[in-house]
């Protein structure tokens, strides 16, 4: 092609000409970026915390996948932490294998007392027993907010199932120091004393239930 032929109608000189090759678009990428979208736009517009209306809200398995995604990325993704927290939240919803894996990986394994904590709150949403060795672990944690996360997560299973059952699974762990914290816990909740959501500005120290 010459030169002239590389010129429009106006005359401007068009370096590699006025016309471009065609371009394969990734559309599943972009069917991606539109699922992470309007998952993200969920989770910001509902206080998953609020009720259980709002923490049962509807979403499709492929959305499950985004909100766990979200729920396990850490600060270098650029998620704002409020979102990251709502989306862990979000997991008690579903009864799955999946979900509640990540949430109780959180609870163990999360990068820092924050993630934990939101994660033992969400065990406590699930209100299975079986999340009471983990919740137990989290009891003793030296970090206030962990450790009020921990008895809130207990005390909403109480409260949804039975305080004998819960206290027979409890003296079945064989924890002695989470024993002696959650018959504290069963006490106030006995004496119709509910527990305060615990707030991201308690301070670290040592938490005493």
């Amino acid at each position: 092609m010459d030169e002239d032929s590389k010129r429009n109608e106006n005359g401007i000189n068009i370096p590699g000409g006025p016309y471009r090759p065609s371009s394969i678009i990734d559309r599943q990428g972009l069917a991606n970026v539109e699922i992470r979208e309007r998952v993200t736009k969920k989770l910001q517009i509902h206080d998953f915390d609020s009720s259980e209306k709002d923490r049962s809200m509807n979403f499709s398995e492929e959305e499950y996948q985004v909100v766990r995604l979200i729920a396990t990325e850490g600060v270098s993704s650029g998620n704002e932490p409020a979102i990251r927290y709502k989306a862990i939240t979000a997991l008690a919803a579903r009864p799955s294998v999946e979900n509640f894996n990540t949430i109780s990986d959180l609870a163990r394994f999360g990068e820092d007392f924050y993630i934990r904590g939101y994660a033992m709150m969400a065990l406590g949403h699930t209100a299975l027993y079986a999340h009471l060795p983990i919740l137990l672990v989290g009891l003793k944690s030296e970090e206030r907010f962990e450790g009020s996360a921990a008895a809130r997560a207990i005390e909403n299973i109480i409260r949804r199932t039975s305080a004998a059952g819960v206290l027979a699974h409890v003296k079945a762990i064989g924890d002695r120091e989470g024993e002696e914290r959650f018959q504290k816990i069963l006490d106030q909740v006995q004496h119709g004393v509910s527990r305060a959501e615990p707030r991201k500005t308690e301070s670290n120290s040592n938490v005493t239930t």
